[in-house]
């Protein structure tokens, strides 16, 4: 065996998106307070970062979550439709 050789740096295992509370409604057609959606989303590991928007970073294990419409369908799912 030969010595361990490092090429780059390790990829990102979080991602930082930004996400307007808003865009339930108008995405998923489900009104959802804001606080709410808050409350979910730390619930599923993700941190929330208030303002104008909103920053969600997600969690390491969720590498499924690219942008603000998979955090709408988070917070969708967990919210529950009729």
């Amino acid at each position: 065996a030969s010595e361990v050789v490092r090429a780059g740096s390790p990829p990102a295992l979080e991602r930082e998106i930004a996400y307007r509370p808003e865009r339930a409604l108008g995405l998923g057609g489900l009104e959802v307070a804001e606080d709410r959606q808050a409350e979910i989303l730390i619930s599923l590991g993700f941190a929330v970062e208030r303002g104008t928007p909103r920053r969600i970073i997600t969690p390491s294990w969720r590498r499924d979550v690219e942008g603000e419409a998979d955090i709408v369908e988070e917070v969708i799912r967990v919210e529950g439709l009729d």
